[in-house]
């Protein structure tokens, strides 16, 4: 509580401050002091972030991604690499952290879409598709994307997802893809398009 209070006061002290706890032994006060330098919103943290970016804990390298981009004007390409680390919650980090620049930076919406098309785990092109949906409203490529992997996805949650994000679409192979969903053999996929369809 300590460091999060004394990034929240924003001290000019607080990152020299919080600097020694970041090599901690302890995981949880590693991870709380990392959590804190994002708190700072103090450019001086970014070195110290980017160092515990590193590290071979994935906890403390998700939670040093989501701080990073907390710091205003942190050069947030630098964490585009890791939306293909071999973390998932790196990765589900990584996602997280730059969701916000999903519509203002093209090459970050394009890393999203690559991620819904060829990331191996589900939860973590849930999460992509998640972002785009919402950030990028009624962009005919994201729909289409959409509309394709509804269509060809086999996980059922990521089949959800992407109901959800098509239920407001007025394009009508968005509704003839989720009105082919009301004969799918899952009950849970076919109550799901009755209701995005309503």
């Amino acid at each position: 509580r300590i460091l999060v209070g004394l990034a929240q006061v924003k001290s000019k002290y607080a990152v020299d401050m919080i600097k020694p706890y970041l090599d901690s032994p302890d995981i949880p006060i590693k991870q709380v002091a990392v959590y804190s330098l994002g708190l700072t919103e103090d450019k001086r943290a970014l070195t110290e972030l980017s160092r515990m970016i590193k590290k071979d804990n994935e906890i403390i390298r998700a939670t040093a991604i989501q701080s990073f981009a907390q710091i205003p004007d942190a050069p947030i390409m630098d964490l585009k690499p890791y939306l293909h680390d071999e973390s998932q919650v790196v990765r589900l980090a990584t996602i997280d952290a730059l969701s916000g620049k999903v519509a203002d930076i093209p090459e970050i919406k394009d890393s999203f879409i690559e991620i819904v098309k060829t990331d191996l785990d589900p939860l973590v092109r849930s999460a992509a598709i998640a972002v785009l949906s919402d950030k990028v409203k009624e962009n005919p490529q994201i729909t289409n994307l959409i509309i394709e992997l509804l269509e060809k996805e086999s996980d059922n949650n990521v089949r959800l997802i992407c109901m959800d994000a098509l239920k407001e679409s007025k394009n009508p192979r968005a509704i003839a893809a989720m009105a082919k969903m009301l004969n799918d053999k899952e009950v849970g996929i076919q109550q799901a398009a009755a209701i995005a369809l309503s």
